[in-house]
Order: structure tokens, then C-alpha cells, then sequence
């Protein structure tokens, strides 16, 4: 996660490199589904805020990381019922080895012999003492009481409600709502990322485009100068090696418009990749902006401190774990809880059981073997590891604000020097032509001119490319 962000200096030669390997990833993929590769599908018109909205109902990624954050969403409602009580309410049936009874018959023979002892005592008379014996034996029942039968049923409703618990019933609700404001910035990200992504590949297309029409336009050009340089040769004004000049001129120029057209529908291909829809033929109707001087650096740089989604993620397990601490501290101190409990089914209950109790419930902990104290110096550890983790990840995200500022400055002065240079090159051209039909220029200096000026203008073009891809990334940094 820290390490989304890093500077690297790409050259056009390695973006066609990784765009050609991406394309050879994809391609086939794509061959193989019908709706894309019928040449009858007709264009679709859209505009990058639709194939944005687009993106962000379809794309998988997005919906994945929603679903994160209804999940971390449910975990905190979840945290948040620790603080109510605790109901249960259980039934049990038990069966036993044999029936508990109370036997304490030797509390009655001992009794019966006593009396007895006293009669003969006082009347001298065994016989008297005899009768008594026989009536006690009579008329004390036997002392056996049945406790328990074999087979019983309890129902039982309980409570418990925790009082005190150490602060870690707020910390774990602390905790929850880390990881769900962590889940909401990853949804953020993953919406950043893809904007960018979508932005990147709609422009891409809309350079492919234009290079393709630069590429015919040159094509026809040349085209038609070989057309004049053939009727030059009839009239024997240039020579046959002027005309062959020409006519190798056009090959190429025909090559280069061949191979526009196929970038052209492989970065289409990549965009219908982005969006997830089946259709890779595409009108677009946003076309490039045209450049403008950003603000001053320090502006993204302190909007990038403050709202870049990386950080605010890290931001938020800093919380997670500070939370974590004061659970794990909560161990070490008293716990307090009430409870209550009260017997539905009460059939069964002995002599020795209340129908209802109730109470409180005090835990003080002596000694876990350190277990606690050694977790709270492990998240402590965590704690500075993630410190110098965000405080890295803060200066990688400003490095990165200045190299996509520099980027587009870079672009829009590119942008403006190549307009001058294409007005130059557009008039050469025009005057090369001239002298070429007046037979005092060369084949080779109107073709060179030819494809000066369609250099400028891909260059030009490309330098709006350029610009787009700064400012998005400019802005994904910036956390928009």
C-alpha cells in the first residue's frame, strides 16, 4: 500500500514498449469475443464524464472495494452491541446415572432410640419403653427425600451487562471505526485509480486518432505530389530518380498510416477493456483541452498532505492500532458486570435452586504471564514502524506532486513552442511545393517538408497527451 507512489522518468520509447506488451496481453482476448471483433458494430459516441460513469458502475475493482467497506460498515455496527446487555435464554434437558435423593434415616433411628432410652428411663418399665419404640417406628415417616430425578428440564432466561471493562469495549468501537474510515478512503483510491486509468486510455485514443488523421493527411499529400512529379517526368522537367523518390515516399507514408489505424483500434480496444463493455468502436466526443499554467506547486503539494488517500489510509491504521493499545492495556485492569437469571420452567427445580438471582460480577487480573504487557509493547512497535512508514509515503506523494507539475509545464510550453513551429513548417511546405511544380526544387525537399510537418503536428499533439496524463495523476495525488 505505502509504495503506490514512485518517480521513475519514462521515455517514449518505454510507454510504446509497455503499451505494445499490454496490447499483446489483451488482444487476443478480445479476438475472441464476437461483439468486439465484428467490423459491423457501429460507433459509440461518448464523452470521457460518461465513459467515467461508465467505469465506475462496471469496473470490478470499484464494486470489490465497496463491498469492503460495507463489510467493515456491518463490523462496526457489530462493535457497537457490546455495549448493551447480553440475553440468553436457555433450555436444557439432563438425564442422570439414577434419581439424587437425601437419605437421613440415621437422624431417625437415632431419634426413635433416644426416646425410647428416655420411657425406659422414667418408667422402669422395658415394656413401656417397647410401646414407645413401636409407635415412634409408626409414626415418624422415613427421612428420604428425593432431590433431583434422573430426568429433568431447565429454561432458563439470563442477562448480563457489562459495567466496566478496562476501556477496551470503546476501544474495540474506536478500532471499527478506523477500519471503516479506511475502507471509505480505499474506495476513494480505487475510484482515484480508475479515474486516472479511464482518463489516460480515452486521451490515448484520442491521440491515436489524431495521429491517424495526421498520418492520412501526410499520406495524401504525398500522394499528390507523386501525382505531380509523374506528370513533371512526362514533361521531362525532373528526372526518373526524382519521381522514385516520390513513389518511396508514398510506401512509407502509406505504412505509417497503416500502422495509425491499427494503434488507433488496439487503443480502443484497451479503453473497452477499462469501461468492461463488449463494444471497442467508439466516437469520442471530449477532445483535448488546451493547456493552461497550473497553480503554484505548493498548492497541490499541501492539498496532496491533507487529502491524498494513501496517507489518509495510513492515518487511519495509526488509529486502529492506538486503538489496539488501549485494549490491550484494558487487560491489566478490573472488569465489572451484572447479572440476572430467572427460571421459566421451575417443575424441576430442587429445593436448593432459587427461581431467580441476581448479581454482580468483579475480575481483577494478577498475572498472565506478561502476555499482556508484551502485546502492548508489540503494538507500540507497530505503532513507530507505521510513523516512519507515512512519514516516507508523505515525501514520495510531494516528489511525485512536483514531477507531474513539472510535467504538464513541460507540456504546455512544448505545446506552445511546436504551434510556432507548425505555422514554419506549413509554410515551408507551401513553398517547396511552389518550386518543385516550377522545376526549381527538389522531390526530396518537398517530402522532407511533408513529413516535418506532420512530425510536428504528432509531436504537438502528443504533447496535449502528455499534459492530460500529468494533470490526472496530478490530481489522483491530490486525492480527487
Amino acid at each position: 500500500m505505502y509504495n503506490l507512489y514512485y518517480i521513475e522518468h519514462i521515455t517514449g520509447a518505454e510507454i510504446m514498449n509497455r503499451f505494445f506488451w499490454l496490447v499483446l496481453s489483451v488482444v487476443p482476448a478480445f479476438f475472441s469475443c464476437p461483439a468486439i471483433a465484428a467490423s459491423s458494430v457501429s460507433p459509440v459516441s461518448i464523452s470521457l464524464q460518461e465513459a467515467l460513469n461508465i467505469s465506475m458502475e462496471q469496473n470490478n475493482e470499484i464494486k470489490a472495494a465497496r463491498e469492503q467497506e460495507e463489510a467493515a460498515r456491518q463490523a462496526l455496527a457489530s462493535a457497537r452491541g457490546l455495549y448493551y446487555p447480553k440475553i440468553d435464554a436457555e433450555g436444557r434437558y439432563t438425564r442422570l446415572n439414577d434419581n439424587i435423593n437425601l437419605d437421613v434415616n440415621d437422624v431417625r433411628t437415632a431419634l426413635i432410640a433416644a426416646n425410647t432410652a428416655t420411657a425406659l428411663a422414667v418408667s422402669g418399665n422395658p415394656a413401656v419403653a417397647g410401646a414407645v419404640h413401636n409407635a415412634l417406628e409408626a409414626q415418624l415417616p422415613q427421612f428420604n427425600m428425593r432431590m433431583q430425578d434422573k430426568d429433568y428440564f431447565n429454561f432458563t432466561v439470563s442477562a448480563v451487562q457489562t459495567i466496566y471493562a478496562g476501556g477496551r469495549i470503546h476501544a474495540a468501537n474506536s478500532a471499527k471505526k478506523a477500519a471503516l474510515y479506511n475502507a471509505e478512503r480505499n474506495t476513494a483510491a480505487t475510484r482515484e485509480k480508475i479515474t486516472a486509468e479511464v482518463t489516460e486510455g480515452y486521451y490515448r485514443l484520442k491521440l491515436a486518432e489524431r495521429v491517424a488523421a495526421i498520418r492520412k493527411e501526410a499520406r495524401e499529400g504525398i500522394e499528390n505530389h507523386d501525382n505531380t512529379a509523374a506528370r513533371l517526368e512526362e514533361q521531362g522537367m525532373i528526372s526518373r530518380a526524382s519521381r522514385m523518390r516520390a513513389q518511396v515516399a508514398l510506401a512509407d507514408a502509406e505504412r505509417e498510416e497503416t500502422k495509425s489505424v491499427r494503434d488507433k483500434e488496439l487503443a480502443s480496444i484497451l479503453l473497452a477493456n477499462l469501461l468492461a463493455v463488449e463494444s471497442s468502436s467508439f466516437t469520442l466526443t471530449t477532445d483535448f483541452g488546451v493547456p493552461v499554467r497550473p497553480e503554484p506547486v505548493e498548492f497541490y503539494i499541501n492539498r496532496a498532505v491533507s487529502s491524498n488517500s494513501t496517507l489518509n489510509m495510513l492515518a487511519g491504521s495509526s488509529k486502529q492500532l492506538k486503538a489496539a493499545r488501549t485494549a490491550a492495556d484494558g487487560k491489566r485492569l478490573p472488569s465489572l458486570a451484572a447479572f440476572g437469571k430467572y427460571e421459566l420452567y421451575k417443575h424441576d427445580l430442587t429445593a436448593l435452586e432459587p427461581d431467580w438471582a441476581a448479581g454482580l460480577v468483579l475480575k481483577i487480573p494478577i498475572f498472565s504471564g506478561l502476555s499482556d504487557y508484551r502485546e502492548s509493547r508489540e503494538i507500540e512497535a507497530k505503532q513507530q514502524a507505521l510513523d516512519r512508514l507515512a512519514e516516507n509515503a508523505r515525501e514520495q506523494i510531494k516528489t511525485l506532486v512536483r514531477k507531474y507539475h513539472h510535467d504538464m509545464l513541460a507540456a504546455k510550453e512544448e505545446y506552445e513552442a511546436l504551434a510556432k513551429a507548425e505555422e514554419l513548417a506549413a509554410e515551408n511546405l507551401r513553398l517547396n511545393r511552389i518550386s518543385f511544380e516550377q522545376g526549381t526544387g527538389t522531390s526530396l525537399d518537398v517530402i522532407d517538408a511533408q513529413l516535418s510537418l506532420s512530425r510536428v503536428r504528432v509531436d504537438r499533439c502528443r504533447t496535449l497527451f502528455d499534459y492530460e496524463k500529468a494533470r490526472a495523476g496530478l490530481l489522483r495525488a491530490c486525492g480527487e
